[in-house]
């Protein structure tokens, strides 16, 4: 494949969308993980620590949600692992506002919220993403539901583990 190519195929997935969206959504996952820490405790080692997992936990649920995608949606399948990716980057770039909330809650209110913020932000952005799944063509109800389920799962996790780590702490 010639480089022309590989831009257009580039360009047709969204690819150079990723390299933004991707960041962002890891940056609104990394500040809502540290503001849900903060609430738990203020050790640092603790607060590093779970920043740290939670934003690598929400890195390998959008990756698995994206891989579910693309392996049950056949028209997704035949663009390329790069259209379902692009899907769930897209659909999870709607945590920005949610953690710019959360921020805005615990500076200026002084509410510990972040928590009921990420929840509510990962099912919006199943939700999201869903809609991006079918805006790529694939507007067959079945396809919508992994998304969604996943980020249903991906939000009844997170709280699990937050759970864990208040209990631990």
């Amino acid at each position: 494949m010639d480089a022309q190519a590989a831009v257009a195929d580039k360009k047709e997935l969204g690819m150079g969308e990723l390299y933004v969206f991707i960041p962002l959504s890891l940056l609104s996952f990394a500040v809502l993980s540290l503001l849900c820490a903060l609430g738990i405790s203020h050790e640092g080692s603790f607060v590093a620590l779970y920043t740290l997992g939670m934003t690598v936990f929400a890195a390998l649920a959008m990756a698995l949600i994206a891989l579910l995608v693309f392996l049950t949606n056949g028209e997704v399948r035949a663009s390329g692992v790069g259209a379902a990716v692009a899907s769930v980057s897209r659909g999870y770039l709607m945590m920005l506002p949610f953690m710019l909330l959360a921020l805005f809650a615990e500076l200026a209110l002084g509410w510990q919220a972040a928590l009921v913020f990420t929840q509510a932000g990962i099912m919006v952005c199943g939700g999201w993403s869903a809609s991006e799944v079918a805006r790529g063509g694939s507007g067959k109800l079945r396809h919508l539901v992994v998304p969604i389920g996943g980020s249903f799962l991906f939000s009844i996790l997170w709280m699990a583990l937050s759970w864990a780590a208040q209990r631990g702490a």
